[in-house]
């Protein structure tokens, strides 16, 4: 969801496989919120650093893992096949531009 512009105002979790271990947290908050409440110095120290964090869809039923979102392809998590409407609904939202890369474009 960290492309939206308005955060959903529902969440719900659910548990597929339970550990036996400590852990697992899941942070919720607004972090656009977070960042305005750092210190200008530590924001700019943060912004010279380039850090750049990225995430991608493969195919459904590509590969299997706990993370559901990550078991989504663009198509499902956007709920369209048109790359267009994809491009549209990105920058609708003020997100970063979409790469289309490899062969799961």
């Amino acid at each position: 969801m960290s492309f939206l512009r308005s955060p959903p105002r529902q969440l719900y979790f659910g548990c597929m496989k339970a550990s036996s271990k400590p852990g697992g947290e899941t942070a919720l908050c607004d972090f656009r919120k977070v960042y305005r409440d750092l210190s200008p110095e530590l924001r700019e120290k943060l912004a010279t650093k380039k850090i750049k964090y990225t995430r991608k869809h493969a195919k459904v039923g590509e590969r299997f893992t706990y993370d559901v979102g990550a078991m989504l392809g663009w198509p499902q998590l956007f709920g369209t096949s048109d790359k267009k409407e994809v491009e549209r609904i990105t920058k609708e939202e003020n997100a970063p531009p979409v790469q289309w890369v490899g062969e799961n474009q």
